[in-house]
């Protein structure tokens, strides 16, 4: 009796996770907001940056949204497809110890997606006013399957999970503000990049199934008063 009620609670507790997961999992096609946060270290600095004491070495970070995510290609080729996106928001932070600004952006702009010869895949965001400020994101990674991304739809939010994503071997991540009339004065920046092959949640996952086991054999064991 009490196995076959074990075996029911679970059962049940199954079902409703299963749901759970329908319901809360992104419906292909919806449109849907999407953060990427990047970290880096500034390489060059031009402009006003520089006159307010910006230099090579400087700190970098900021976060690019776009929304909503148009996750299929609106043009495509034989190894480039573009996504042509309405609507984005951005940040850009530079700080050293004498110097801590941040400028936000705004405007439409495109992800391109490519295969370059000898495996390698890139992926770039850029976004903004044409007379105004525009951010540049550029990930280069050798060691995947040779092949454009079918989809933007659970495009990673990170840097690492985005050279995840398009490969396992060399790696470039790059990016850029520019501002002004001109888009002359420009911040280019390295991206730092933590590449997380085993998911952060996967441990989780294992040591709750194995709760989960353990849960499961104490209901059915017999009583040791039965």
């Amino acid at each position: 009796m009490l196995r076959k009620s074990a075996r029911g609670a679970l059962r049940a507790a199954a079902l409703l996770a299963f749901a759970a997961t329908l319901l809360l999992a992104p419906k292909l096609g919806m449109a849907a907001s999407y953060t990427l946060n990047f970290t880096g270290t500034a390489t060059s600095v031009g402009g006003p940056f520089a006159a307010l004491g910006g230099a090579a070495g400087d700190s970098i970070s900021g976060t690019l949204t776009i929304d909503p995510l148009v996750t299929a290609p609106t043009s495509s080729g034989p190894v480039t497809d573009l996504y042509d996106l309405a609507a984005s928001s951005f940040t850009f932070h530079i700080s050293n110890p004498g110097l801590d600004l941040t400028m936000n952006g705004s405007g439409a702009g495109q992800i391109r997606n490519d295969i370059f010869g000898g495996g390698f895949e890139h992926l770039s965001f850029t976004f903004g006013a044409p007379s105004s400020s525009v951010l540049t994101l550029s990930f280069v990674a050798s060691g995947g399957d040779n092949a454009k991304l079918a989809s933007l739809a659970g495009l990673p939010t990170s840097a690492g999970g985005i050279i995840d994503l398009l490969g396992t071997g060399a790696l470039i991540a790059t990016g850029s503000f520019r501002h002004g009339p001109a888009l002359t004065d420009a911040v280019e920046f390295s991206i730092s990049v933590a590449t997380t092959p085993i998911p952060a949640a996967l441990p989780l996952f294992i040591s709750a199934l194995a709760g989960l086991g353990w849960f499961a054999r104490r209901r059915a064991a017999p009583s040791p008063e039965a």
